[in-house]
């Protein structure tokens, strides 16, 4: 039973992208951390939306390299 359910979180966790978003370090946690927030304001999840407030979020995350703030930013700018 042990083995199905390690095997069955480990594909979730592959799919999911879960792996890719485990910090390494404390400045990446950080940047994690920010780049959540950023999410939140974003979608309205836990607090109101605020597009300006996500955005300098996804600004210090990306500043801090967390390759999926880039991303956002990249895309929030390519959308207008």
């Amino acid at each position: 039973m042990k083995v199905k359910f390690f095997s069955a979180l480990f594909l979730i966790t592959i799919t999911t992208g879960l792996l890719n978003t485990v910090p390494v370090n404390a400045d990446e946690a950080d940047a994690a951390a920010i780049y959540q927030q950023a999410e939140n304001y974003y979608r309205g999840t836990t607090v109101l939306k605020d597009m300006d407030q996500a955005v300098k979020l996804y600004i210090q995350a990306a500043d801090l390299g967390y390759p999926q703030a880039q991303n956002m930013l990249a895309y929030l700018y390519e959308s207008g």
